[in-house]
């Protein structure tokens, strides 16, 4: 009786020495998944504010009109175009610098066109796991309301 007794506290001793094997095992497997989780959910988060910027940015400067420009009640299409993406982006809150912002006005009444591009250099947060992009890029263009000339 105590024979079998000792027999299967043996066994169930190797047992669990063998969970602790299999969990060093998984355990580098499940750290490389993680740390991709967080480096790709970063990188997603942080686009996703450069194109809020962006856009929005593209969106207030084809709003203005050339009459409030002419009497000095308020800035150009592209002075407002970069205050907006810059408070945009400040709203945010994310660390690091903010992204560069190009502005311009493309094009020839009636196709005028507010186009605001950005480019922001990223790292990654854990830079465990490669193949996240070093930029990101985007760019917003709008069709200007009033095409008349200031």
């Amino acid at each position: 009786m105590k024979r079998n007794l000792l027999r299967h506290y043996s066994v169930q001793q190797a047992q669990r020495g063998s969970y602790a094997i299999e969990f060093a095992m998984t355990l580098p497997i499940l750290i490389t998944i993680l740390s991709g989780t967080i480096d790709y959910g970063w990188y997603f988060h942080v686009q996703m504010a450069v194109i809020n910027a962006t856009r929005e940015g593209a969106h207030a400067g084809s709003q203005i009109r050339n009459s409030d420009v002419r009497s000095g009640a308020s800035v150009g299409h592209i002075e407002t175009a970069h205050r907006v993406a810059d408070d945009v982006w400040t709203a945010a809150d994310l660390p690091g610098q903010p992204p560069y912002f190009i502005v311009e006005v493309r094009g020839v009444a009636p196709d005028k066109d507010m186009v605001v591009s950005s480019v922001l250099p990223i790292m990654p947060l854990v830079g465990f796991i490669g193949g996240t992009p070093d930029f990101i890029q985007y760019e917003a263009t709008w069709h200007l309301d009033d095409q008349s000339e200031p």
